[in-house]
């Protein structure tokens, strides 16, 4: 897949993968609970990228209730700044540690963490990540995670 340096003008439609890729940008931002940016600055200078990714966010019905985070090594306020359009009043957090982050703390179910506890008023309990000596480890301690998502897919009864 071709690269798209940030530049004012992109084209999103001459290669099928990127056209691929940034519709379902588009419609995960439109209905996006829960959205995690990991160290891209959004410059003003890639203003194509930053029209799609506003207007499909515009378009979200759920955006007074959903989150932006940003994890980022760059400065907190240049990065607040440059994400500040897509901001919704104050639900935003800027980390520079993926640790500090919501898919750390309840790994594949952060949009319900999200949920439970500013929605519900309940927060669930952290579950976080640990120490991994290997990635077959770390898709071990996932597996009954997805198992879960699995059943519930197929019954439509909560997680656990």
């Amino acid at each position: 897949m071709p690269l798209l340096y940030p530049v004012g003008q992109k084209n999103y439609s001459a290669n099928a993968s990127i056209r691929r890729e940034w519709t379902a940008l588009k419609y995960a931002f439109q209905c996006a609970y829960y959205i995690s940016i990991f160290g891209y600055s959004a410059p003003v200078t890639d203003a194509d990228a930053r029209k799609v990714m506003l207007d499909a966010l515009v378009s979200n019905r759920s955006r007074v209730f959903s989150e932006l985070e940003n994890i980022d090594i760059a400065p907190e306020e240049a990065v607040e700044e440059n994400w500040s359009d897509f901001i919704y009043s104050h639900h935003y957090n800027i980390i520079d540690n993926f640790r500090d982050s919501y898919m750390w703390w309840h790994p594949r179910r952060s949009c319900e963490a999200l949920a439970s506890g500013t929605l519900m008023n309940d927060p669930m309990p952290h579950n976080p990540f640990p120490e991994f000596s290997s990635v077959d480890e770390m898709h071990k301690w996932i597996e009954p995670l997805i198992k879960e998502e699995i059943h519930h897919k197929t019954t439509q009864e909560g997680f656990l």
